[in-house]
């Protein structure tokens, strides 16, 4: 048992952990405990695909519309991720970061999250470029290559329900979006905005990169798109967003 895999167990929403810890007594708590270290035990086996049957511990509360929302695409991303074939795709990010770090002028001491890091491609090549201080952040807790998961922090979030006690300079956001569910897609670009001090940068690969555009430009007062061609699908637009 690592203590990361104990750190990617625990709720999103740190605050509301703290609060019930706070008001719990001492007979509570081993509860609250066992019921911490079994997500734990869980969160190990993920990145083994032939073994992890099971869903993803703390899933959020049913009761609401927005939770059925969260809660359906976490069960579709963690299922993704158990399995072989979606998780040995390729990832090439060293282009799309390299051109991250110049539009937005990122330093080595700036802090970095990338919104929906998946295997953690992105995160590999920012530390390779000297950008160390990065956190990856995924709605699937098994997303991130287990190898990774002693170097890099990571956040199991929902996009659209980020924690408020997230906070970074940059932001970093590839091939994601495009997935988000449109009803989200502006609290999403909202909740990036809040986590984020100086900028975003975002990679969309999409037929309609003027509709992304007008997206951005409604949250953020600065938007600076380049398209490129020849990527991994047969357009890609990178938005420069800056605060």
């Amino acid at each position: 048992m690592r203590f990361a895999e104990l750190l990617n167990a625990l709720p999103a929403d740190i605050d509301k952990l703290c609060h019930e810890i706070s008001v719990r007594n001492s007979r509570d708590r081993t509860v609250l405990l066992k019921k911490l270290l079994r997500g734990a035990f869980d969160a190990g086996r993920y990145n083994d695909p032939d073994r992890q049957q099971r869903p993803a511990p703390f899933m959020p509360d049913r009761s609401t519309h927005r939770d059925q929302v969260e809660v359906r695409e976490m069960e579709k991303w963690s299922g993704l991720w158990r399995t072989r074939e979606y998780r040995s795709k390729e990832c090439p990010a060293g282009p799309i970061v390299q051109a991250a770090i110049r539009s937005l002028g990122i330093r080595e001491t700036d802090t970095i999250i990338d919104f929906g890091c998946g295997r953690g491609a992105a995160l590999t090549v920012f530390a390779e470029e000297g950008c160390g201080n990065v956190t990856g952040l995924d709605i699937a807790s098994n997303a991130l290559d287990e190898h990774l998961a002693a170097h890099y922090p990571l956040v199991r979030a929902c996009l659209w329900n980020l924690p408020g006690c997230l906070h970074a300079d940059y932001g970093y956001c590839a091939d994601v979006m495009e997935d988000i569910p449109k009803e989200k897609v502006k609290l999403a670009l909202e909740g990036i905005k809040s986590a984020t001090k100086l900028g975003c940068f975002f990679q969309m690969s999409d037929t309609d990169p003027l509709l992304w555009d007008d997206h951005l430009s409604e949250v953020w007062p600065t938007v600076v798109s380049i398209l490129n061609l020849g990527h991994t699908r047969n357009q890609t637009t990178w938005f420069s967003v800056i605060v």
